[in-house]
């Protein structure tokens, strides 16, 4: 077992709740490994999960694989932070500055205490309003967000 790098053995009989927090377990390792920096040794295990585009992210019960570039824009709502992509909206516990590390996608921008949103989903930018429009939606763009915004759009 030592030569395929296991993460965590099962043993029978298994509990569901045994099953989810190995998986769970798994998961994490897997993105600490992929953040921190990687030796080239011969015992190091290969890399099973390596697309950038890609991530899983748990939401409730569930591990839910997002493209990030189909993500339009994200929401913090009460602690929650709302993941709208084109097909469905993922809710997670976690703070907006977290997440942002967390997925280090060069497309998102913050845009206002509560929203990121992807530069390459804008409809328009409405200067009088101070908002973005992104697929019929307004975003609120606040006044310390709003030079930053203008200087990443190719404006003519």
């Amino acid at each position: 077992a030592k030569a395929t790098f296991p993460h965590d053995f099962i043993t029978k009989p298994f509990s569901s709740k045994k099953l989810q927090r190995t998986i769970e377990l798994i998961f994490n390792r897997m993105q600490q490994d992929a953040l921190s920096p990687t030796s080239n040794t011969s015992s190091a295990p290969p890399k099973s999960f390596d697309n950038k585009d890609e991530v899983f992210i748990k939401a409730k019960n569930k591990l839910e694989k997002i493209v990030l570039s189909d993500i339009l824009w994200i929401e913090v709502t009460n602690r929650d932070c709302n993941i709208h992509t084109s097909t469905k909206t993922i809710v997670v516990r976690i703070t907006l500055t977290e997440l942002m590390d967390k997925l280090k996608y060069e497309d998102l921008m913050q845009v206002h205490r509560s929203f990121i949103i992807n530069t390459e989903k804008i409809s328009s930018v409405n200067l009088s309003s101070n908002s973005i429009t992104i697929q019929d939606t307004e975003i609120p763009i606040s006044k310390t967000f709003k030079d930053n915004i203008l200087q990443r759009l190719h404006i003519i």
